[in-house]
């Protein structure tokens, strides 16, 4: 599989691709021990943005109002929400409908008025995004660990 040559160093290395000497002889060695240690991060998509495993589980834990890079300024969710609504609103009613009997934007302007009586339709944009962000990480995370 590897070509058991060595640098000048005396370190194994990999074959290069003609197979006529070693990636590292004249300039930078690759050792196969540590290509063995280098593992691919797989990404995963919400809202056409990527997330590593470790991000969705900080999104998970702290949830998004720490700030997550592409949802903290409003011009940002706004694109986001004029592209994804109908996604975003689908999924968020079908979560408020089994776990609070209500739609989205009942549950939504519910929490908004808890703080504030008068809120905007930009809150509620950043709201749903979040929370839709939110509970799309907390189901990746579960369905990629076992959880489920």
């Amino acid at each position: 599989m590897y070509d058991h040559a060595s640098t000048s160093h005396g370190q194994p290395c990999l074959p290069v691709e003609s197979g006529t000497g070693c990636i590292g002889s004249y300039g930078p060695t690759i050792h196969t021990d540590f290509l063995m240690s280098i593992t691919a991060q797989q990404l995963h998509f919400i809202l056409d943005h990527e997330f590593t495993l470790d991000e969705l589980r900080d999104i998970q834990s702290h949830g998004m109002s720490g700030g997550v890079s592409g949802f903290i300024y409003s011009s940002e969710l706004r694109d986001c929400w004029d592209k994804h609504e109908d996604v975003i609103m689908d999924y968020l009613d079908g979560f408020c409908d089994d776990n609070f009997g209500q739609s989205a934007m009942s549950y939504i302007a519910e929490q908004l008025s808890d703080d504030d009586k008068f809120w905007t339709m930009q809150q509620l944009i950043e709201y749903a995004i979040w929370m839709y962000v939110e509970l799309r990480a907390d189901e990746i995370v579960n369905t990629v660990e076992g959880n489920w």
